[in-house]
């Protein structure tokens, strides 16, 4: 009698740990690859230049599939007509002339009530600027070199040179939860040339500046000479990130330059371009898994496997 309780014992225990694994991976593999649905925050703010025929503003925003294995859908907003900042305006007021501008061309080509502006944020850092929120865009996660996402946003092209940008994703409270690592990539812009030089100055004659990082961790900002290449101002940008504990990868070849966000940030990348000669794009992405829920999930279906080969054994 007493050997069967131990028995019984032994076989309770193990059925309850099989259940409990078998259950969080078959919810883990349910919820398929972390890719799913984010919302975008961007920042703009003072525009400098104005964006024309000849330099439209313009970025490539990316949602969900049509049907399921199918690609995901990606869709170019672009502007044509966005004055600078004009003579009688504030800074705020133009900020917000130019952030309304965006939402709206954003809704008409993803659909009404997309995106959104935002307050004023970090006015209390003389930082004037708004936020327009996107939502419900579609993002697949980079490998951890940063290769081979489908970003939220990419090509993100602005001829209007604010010196405050900022990006940030967040997932939709009904779609997984991105976790782990995601990525930022500041690149040539499209159709720009990779033997662009910097002026040195933005487009009011004043000093330029090139910007790139992670909010509150470290922002690298460069100040280009005149006669700098395009490739100069990235090794720069690298190099400052990389001695300030931001993980980065430089890819001279493709011209860009990416920095992976900790998975523990929910911080906004910074990026930004005031010098008149230089031509960058922007792009962000989502989440590689964690490495630690992958190692549990495997292990999971190894123990169920061991498991299920001693009941054999046993039954045998």
């Amino acid at each position: 009698m007493a050997g069967r309780l131990v028995i019984v014992r032994s076989w309770f225990w193990q059925a309850l740990f099989l259940l409990l694994i078998g259950s969080w991976a078959a919810a883990a593999m349910a919820a398929g690859p972390p890719n799913g649905l984010v919302d975008a925050r961007v920042g703009v703010s003072v525009p400098l230049a104005p964006a024309t025929n000849a330099r439209p503003w313009k970025v490539d925003f990316t949602t969900a599939p049509v049907l399921p294995g199918t690609p995901p859908v990606t869709t170019t907003v672009t502007i044509t007509d966005l004055p600078a900042r004009k003579p009688a305006e504030t800074a705020l007021e133009a900020t917000k002339r130019k952030a309304d501008t965006i939402v709206a061309a954003i809704n008409g080509e993803l659909g009404a009530n997309t995106a959104r502006t935002l307050p004023v944020r970090n006015a209390q850092k003389q930082i004037i600027g708004y936020d327009i929120i996107v939502q419900n865009l579609y993002t697949v996660p980079a490998n951890a070199q940063g290769k081979g996402f489908v970003p939220a946003y990419k090509n993100f092209v602005d001829p209007t040179r604010e010196p405050q940008d900022a990006g940030k994703l967040t997932p939709v409270p009904s779609s997984r939860q991105l976790r782990g690592l995601r990525v930022g990539q500041l690149g040539l812009a499209e159709g720009a040339l990779p033997t662009l030089l910097a002026t040195g100055v933005d487009p009011l004659g004043q000093t330029s500046q090139v910007r790139f990082g992670i909010e509150g961790l470290h922002v690298a900002q460069i100040v280009p000479m005149a006669g700098q290449s395009f490739s100069d101002v990235l090794i720069a940008l690298d190099s400052d990130l990389s001695a300030n504990g931001v993980q980065t990868f430089l890819d001279l070849d493709d011209s860009t330059l990416t920095l992976v966000i900790p998975g523990q940030l929910q911080s906004a990348v910074l990026w930004g371009n005031t010098d008149v000669g230089l031509d960058y794009s922007f792009a962000i992405a989502g989440a590689v898994p964690e490495p630690a829920s992958w190692a549990l999930l495997i292990a999971g279906f190894g123990l169920i496997g061991v498991s299920l080969r001693r009941r054999r054994a046993v039954a045998a």
